[in-house]
Parts: structure tokens; sequence; C-alpha cells
């Protein structure tokens, strides 16, 4: 990523998501309404589940909404494949995505706000 790509990025972030917000409860409305305009469901991912025997598996679901309440961190609501139930998880579990550049962008801004490895 370029440095212009950071600030532009930063500039999103500090002008547009997190702005005049004080503590963690407001920085989390803040992300949940930029996700709230940003997301275009259904997303494809793929993410990393636990099994009982210990072993890890990547898993391929789709995103299809919010799950978290505003002031919370931000989750996701998603469904495995042949599943009605709707699972959540947190955006730093998700290992892989399969998108638009719009999703992207928006998903990209938290993991780099986090301090995360950017897809």
């Amino acid at each position: 990523m370029s440095k212009k790509q950071d600030a532009e990025r930063q500039y999103r972030i500090n002008y547009e998501i997190i702005v005049d917000c004080y503590g963690e409860a407001e920085e989390n409305m803040g992300w949940y309404y930029y996700f709230e305009d940003n997301l275009e469901f259904p997303i494809e991912a793929i993410i990393k589940l636990h099994k009982q025997d210990g072993k890890v598996e990547e898993v391929p679901i789709r995103i299809i909404s919010i799950a978290s309440k505003e002031e919370a961190e931000p989750r996701l609501g998603y469904v495995l494949p042949g599943s009605d139930y709707i699972h959540t998880i947190g955006i730093e579990d998700i290992v892989k995505v399969i998108t638009n550049e719009n999703n992207l962008q928006a998903l990209n801004d938290w993991r780099y706000w986090k301090g995360m490895e950017l897809w």
C-alpha cells in the first residue's frame, strides 16, 4: 500500500468514521454506521473454525449482515453453506474475503485501524 493510500485511509477514519468520538463505545458506533452505509451483502469469505479434536479448518462462509449492536465492537452475521443458522464473527477472525472493492475498502479500513494485515 502506498503512502498516499495510507493517508487517504487515515483521513477517512479520522474525519468520516470516528470524528468527534470520545471513548470506545462512540468509536464502535462510528464503525457500525460506516459499515451500515458501505457494506453490501452478501460477502463471500473464508474463516478458520476450530474442531473438537483441536484441528483448525478453513471454511467458506457467506456474510449476510452486521450482527453487533451499535456500541459494541463490530461483528458480522454469517451462514455456513447448507445451513439456515446465523452465527457471528469478528472481522479479525476472517482469513480472506472475496468481494467488491467498496466492501474490501471498508473492511480493510477497520483492519488498518486495528493494526492488522490488510487483504
